[in-house]
């Protein structure tokens, strides 16, 4: 643990390099999924300095600054001390503290066209599944790896990934390409690409990184969009339930078909697409923010309520009701996906922008 302590110690000085933080954010996700944190972290130093940086705006945006993934996040995970001793006790809805609702977790179904299906939480790590001439592995990150045997009489089998409300899940297809599947997202598939494109179908929030072939171009499509690259990272949101398709590059070039005019995007590049009057503009922004998500990280920058309680309901499975008098306002801020729904909605309580009441799995969102 001394290299993770001098690396906290350096983040609290401001002093990391962008490489120790991606190194530190690594090991954090890590200890997290395996709930192996140390106790020798000075968390209440940690934790003091951390809170110190909370800063409500007169605009009652939250700001919570920290490097990359959020310093809430390291308190509200890392720390052993609780998050409720920020607050008045009196404040406290004690309600939540009975009603903890987990976080999501790495959950999905992979079905194929001649009707079999494959529920991947009985595939244990390290185990492979055989399926005719299809090979589905499932390595020690849990990450599904599909190998393909060709053969003279392979019949064209598509097969769908679907992750469920709650779930998450990353695979790697046959030619290198790897994907991660956000909640209630989906991926479709032919088992063998064909000899001029690589095609996939989705629906979600998927980030792709793509193996290079520049024979072969590969392309996405959406409900309304179809995204072409050769080799590159790019994020693609485009639930059917968002107002808006956002698709985001983080390194190497895409261009997107949408409504019958061509868009080329440009690292650090977001195309953000009205899916109602049909118009796209785009924009120079930190891409990696895009995929916050996929670090295990809440990112909400100048973002309406409305938007995030719908990234709340995926994650965490729940139903979301707006009372009658409730005001869409923006905030901006972090935290954890790692945790229960009561600290992050605790969080966001701390804007008084909002307020909420969780009954069982249903959260009412109150002004």
């Amino acid at each position: 643990m001394d290299k993770h302590q001098a690396l906290l110690k350096k983040y609290l000085k401001g002093e990391c390099t962008d490489e120790e933080r991606k190194l530190l954010e690594s090991w954090y996700n890590q200890q997290v999924q395996q709930e192996s944190l140390s106790d020798d972290i000075d968390y209440k130093s940690l934790e003091r300095h951390i809170w110190n940086k909370l800063d409500v705006q007169e605009n009652r945006k939250i700001k919570i600054r920290y490097i990359q993934w959020a310093a809430a996040a390291l308190i509200l995970v890392f720390s052993a001390i609780s998050f409720y001793v920020l607050l008045d006790k009196n404040e406290v809805d004690s309600s939540r503290l009975a009603q903890a609702i987990v976080p999501g977790s790495n959950m999905a179904k992979l079905s194929f066209s001649d009707g079999r299906e494959i529920d991947l939480d009985n595939i244990a790590d390290g185990e492979t599944v055989a399926l005719d001439h299809i090979k589905i592995y499932k390595n020690r990150d849990g990450e599904i790896v599909y190998k393909v045997m060709e053969s003279d009489d392979t019949e064209e089998l598509f097969s769908l990934l679907e992750t469920p409300k709650g779930g998450q899940y990353q695979i790697e297809l046959a030619d290198g390409t790897r994907a991660w599947l956000n909640a209630a997202s989906s991926i479709r598939f032919p088992s063998v690409f064909e000899k001029q494109e690589r095609f996939v179908e989705i629906t979600g929030e998927v980030y792709f990184e793509v193996a290079k072939d520049s024979k072969r171009p590969f392309r996405v499509k959406t409900q309304e969009q179809l995204v072409e690259v050769l080799g590159t990272h790019f994020n693609v949101n485009a639930y059917h339930d968002e107002p808006n398709s956002v698709i985001t590059l983080l390194e190497g070039a895409v261009k997107v078909q949408s409504f019958g005019k061509d868009y080329f995007l440009k690292p650090n590049q977001r195309m953000q697409t009205n899916l109602v009057n049909r118009s796209s503009v785009i924009s120079e922004v930190s891409a990696e923010d895009a995929i916050d998500w996929k670090n295990g990280i809440f990112q909400f920058s100048d973002e309406k309520v409305s938007s995030i309680m719908r990234k709340i309901s995926r994650w965490y499975n729940v139903e979301v009701v707006f009372a009658e008098n409730f005001v869409d306002k923006r905030m901006a801020g972090s935290i954890s996906r790692y945790e229960d729904v009561s600290k992050v909605l605790d969080m966001l309580e701390l804007t008084n922008v909002v307020h909420f009441q969780l009954q069982g799995r249903r959260i009412v969102v109150m002004p």
